[in-house]
């Protein structure tokens, strides 16, 4: 599942660098779907977690915080190294500063398409605080659902972005899932409901979301989490052990961090070819993947 929301949300992204986008125009609305994956598989894992052995809670919130913020930190120097080298942008002193303060913060990140680093740093501190509150996983998960309820009133009476909390809820549906000791064998009447759903929300976006912004973030919200019970269906009968999805999958966080570098990258150095873009783009994922790797083992080393 990490694997196909990494590929959805870099195909969805490429709308923004490429003018002529052809068949990857079908990718373009299913960003916030790759990006509810990985809410569901955070809220999946940590639960299921949770739920094996209460001592994981012990040393939680490092462990998090050194495996979701210190790669985004690392990528963010890249980044802003890529823009003073390589794209030649000029920086005053206070102006820098500024940009450096407020992407160490998650205030306001530079590295493209990092909001998603705030959002989910957030739930696993909500998460962390209500297992420690109360440790029984089934009625931590009925709080969890009022806390979600109440992170998208708060988000949409305060204006924030809604992306945000569009797919939030998929944390608590990766809780759920978690915690089912048995699960039994969807229908076909599941599997045709949920993708009738599915497709009736994807057309609903599409036709009537610009009618409000209420609207639009209801659909959403509908739409990820039957993509996501879509998954889980087809999942149950159907296993990928693909090397390239296992691969895409392993490496599916760090896909999401440095692909906004990529793609600038590639728009910038192929402005004058027809060819090359994805090669480019490809190349230089890779490159920063393995810088940022290379970087996080040092790092983590000299901690120790």
């Amino acid at each position: 599942m990490k694997g196909v929301a990494a590929i959805l949300i870099v195909f969805s992204h490429a709308h923004y660098y490429i003018p002529n986008l052809g068949v990857l125009k079908i990718f373009k609305p299913f960003g916030y779907i790759g990006v509810s994956l990985f809410f569901f598989c955070s809220g999946y894992g940590v639960m299921k977690k949770y739920s094996l052995d209460s001592r994981y809670m012990d040393g939680f919130l490092q462990k998090r915080f050194k495996g979701v913020y210190l790669p985004y930190i690392v990528t963010t120097v890249l980044w802003f190294v890529v823009n003073a080298l390589l794209l030649h942008e000029t920086y005053d002193l206070n102006t820098a500063a500024t940009e450096v303060i407020q992407s160490v913060l998650l205030i306001k990140t530079s590295l493209p398409f990092a909001w998603y680093v705030l959002a989910v740093l957030v739930w696993y501190c909500i998460f962390f605080l209500t297992a420690k509150i109360i440790r029984e996983p089934q009625t931590m998960l009925r709080c969890l659902i009022v806390l979600n309820v109440i992170w998208y009133i708060v988000g949409i009476l305060t204006g924030v972005p809604s992306f945000y909390y569009n797919g939030t809820c998929c944390i608590i549906i990766g809780c759920a899932v978690a915690i089912k000791n048995k699960i039994k064998a969807p229908s076909k009447a599941a599997l045709i409901s949920s993708v009738v759903g599915l497709c009736f929300s994807i057309i609903a976006l599409h036709f009537w979301g610009e009618v409000s912004s209420l609207m639009y973030k209801l659909t959403i919200a509908i739409s990820s989490s039957l993509f996501i019970l879509f998954m889980y269906i087809v999942g149950y009968d159907i296993r990928f052990h693909s090397k390239v999805t296992k691969y895409i999958g392993k490496y599916s966080y760090e896909i999401y961090l440095t692909q906004g570098i990529a793609y600038v990258i590639s728009k910038e150095w192929t402005v004058n070819l027809k060819s090359g873009f994805w090669i480019v783009f490809l190349m230089s994922m890779v490159t920063f993947i393995y810088l940022e790797r290379k970087i996080i083992e040092k790092l983590t080393k000299r901690s120790r």
